[in-house]
């Protein structure tokens, strides 16, 4: 895992540390190259995601993901990521065990990319897992550096 003062490409939001273990692994699996920062809530993430002490920018993960149960409100942390100029364009995809079409659509309402079921079975999980990072590292394409929305 990338410590706080590097660049992750990847940012994982989990306050389960077992299952931010089992994603980290299934991403490492596939994308072993890839810098992965895990926060265990949203101060954390945001802190994170804040530009370096005297510089005005900050190259911005790949991919956040997010697990939607945590004990902080997630989608608060979504919120705050899309209203911020500097994150907003970071695609963010919600995990979660309970998938219900008001929780989908309070994601979708916030700014989530995706809405994505979070197996409980940590097999199932390594494969949803690595089948997100295959898609969001491989073969989308974000926006260029230079772009601002």
């Amino acid at each position: 895992m990338a410590d706080l003062r590097s660049i992750p490409s990847i940012l994982v939001v989990d306050d389960s540390p077992e299952d931010a273990e089992f994603i980290v692994s299934a991403i490492r699996s596939i994308a072993s190259g890839e810098q992965i920062a895990v926060a265990v809530n949203g101060d954390q993430a945001l802190d994170l995601l804040e530009p370096e002490p005297g510089s005005s920018l900050r190259a911005m993960p790949r991919l956040m993901l997010l697990d939607l149960k945590q004990r902080d409100d997630a989608l608060s942390l979504l919120r705050r990521v899309r209203a911020n100029s500097s994150t907003k364009l970071v695609p963010v995809v919600v995990l979660s065990a309970v998938v219900g079409q008001s929780e989908v659509r309070r994601a979708a309402q916030f700014g989530a990319n995706s809405f994505v079921r979070k197996p409980a079975d940590p097999l199932r999980l390594g494969d949803t897992v690595r089948s997100l990072a295959t898609y969001w590292i491989d073969l989308n394409l974000p926006p260029p550096d230079n772009f601002h929305a």
